[in-house]
């Protein structure tokens, strides 16, 4: 095996390893940014369950605690 080959074998898999590397950080950036991306919600009925319109998709602890109640 020639010295030449040798050096240009250990560079490709040098070169291999930083492009994984650099895959796998920026997928586990990407899901950590997913993860965070959650809007904020906001009561759109002035905290009054019964007459919301949204009570089904609402996230907020008043519209959870009042769904279960009336369970």
């Amino acid at each position: 095996m020639s010295k030449k080959y040798s050096e240009n074998r250990r560079e490709f898999l040098r070169s291999l390893g930083r492009g994984a590397t650099l895959g796998l950080l920026v997928l586990g950036g990407g899901s950590l940014m997913k993860k965070g991306d959650k809007p904020i919600e906001t009561c759109v009925s002035d905290g009054i369950c019964s007459n919301c319109s949204d009570l089904k998709a609402c996230g907020l602890p008043q519209a959870l605690s009042y769904r279960q109640s009336d369970s």
